[in-house]
């Protein structure tokens, strides 16, 4: 894990890149050496009018999801523009 990571607090917004390709951006609830649980996970995705974020699991139930650390390429703080732009999505909450 970065070494960051032992200051993370719930309300900092973070881009997770995956192997997949895939770039979330979220909110670290909790981390330990195998594993990263985040909240209301966002997936980048390109629209016609540009850049948005749609959920990352499109039918899941739960906020909270537990992400396995052998998937994650990269862990860094959001831009933020976008980190603004998400806790508005997801709480909505104007930063």
């Amino acid at each position: 894990m970065n070494s960051f990571m032992k200051e993370v607090n719930n309300t900092d917004v973070f881009t997770i890149k995956l192997n997949s390709k895939e770039e979330l951006v979220t909110r670290i609830i909790e981390h330990n050496e195998t594993e990263v649980c985040v909240r209301n996970p966002m997936c980048m995705v390109q629209t016609q009018t540009g850049i948005g974020m749609q959920p990352w699991a499109l039918t899941a139930t739960l906020q909270e999801q537990w992400i396995n650390v052998q998937h994650i390429l990269t862990i860094v703080r959001t831009n933020k523009e976008i980190a603004s732009s998400y806790m508005q999505s997801t709480t909505g909450l104007t930063i």
